[in-house]
């Protein structure tokens, strides 16, 4: 399925992208906060991984139950109105901001090796959950959030949600690296071309 296979392209895109910034960025550069409230560069990839690998291990789980279940087909897929809305919330720039729940803040100064394992655990188990969407029809088979029971999804708006909420956090990194003050702890090369302000 030709949509499947977007969602698994751009998962990797933003598992070299958090790479990338592991590589270059220094210790003080992770950790650093715009504002004592608002999050590091490395607490929006802690934030990422819980988040992601949370959605997708419930998608694996309902993608069993819609095979169980016979509701197999190919795409592209049907999106609801509150679907598509709930996906586009998500979109930068953020227009809505939500309290972020306990289980999703993130732990700080924690080192950015380990944060790369996990952000790149996270990823491994969405892109496996996309493959395995292969053959159900992620456009009837409904799942809930795993965060919010009485949120209600399509396996394929969820998999799109996932994607949009890691557009989100790139973004939200993208400003913490175009802040002056930012730029003034350690040079770097090529900062402003880590992450493209689309």
């Amino acid at each position: 399925m030709k949509e499947l296979d977007q969602l698994t392209t751009e998962a990797k895109e933003h598992s070299r992208e958090v790479q990338r910034l592991v590589q270059l960025l220094t210790a003080e550069q992770f950790g650093w906060r715009p504002r004592e409230k608002q999050w590091s560069v490395g607490e929006h990839i802690d934030h990422l991984s819980r988040t992601t690998r949370r959605y997708a291990r419930a998608i694996r789980v309902a993608l069993h139950n819609a095979r169980k279940h016979g509701l197999t087909g190919g795409g592209p897929f049907r999106r609801s109105l509150f679907g598509t809305w709930f996906a586009r919330s998500l979109e930068p720039p953020v227009r809505i901001r939500v309290k972020t729940l306990p289980m999703l803040k993130p732990d700080r100064g924690l080192p950015a090796a380990q944060l790369l394992a996990e952000f790149t655990l996270a990823q491994e188990i969405f892109i496996a959950a996309v493959r395995e969407a292969e053959g159900v029809d992620i456009g009837r088979a409904t799942m809930r959030s795993p965060f919010v029971s009485i949120l209600k999804l399509t396996i394929g708006e969820a998999l799109e949600a996932v994607l949009a909420h890691n557009r989100r956090h790139l973004w939200h990194i993208n400003r913490v690296l175009n802040d002056p003050r930012f730029k003034n702890l350690t040079v770097i090369p090529a900062t402003a071309e880590l992450m493209r302000d689309d």
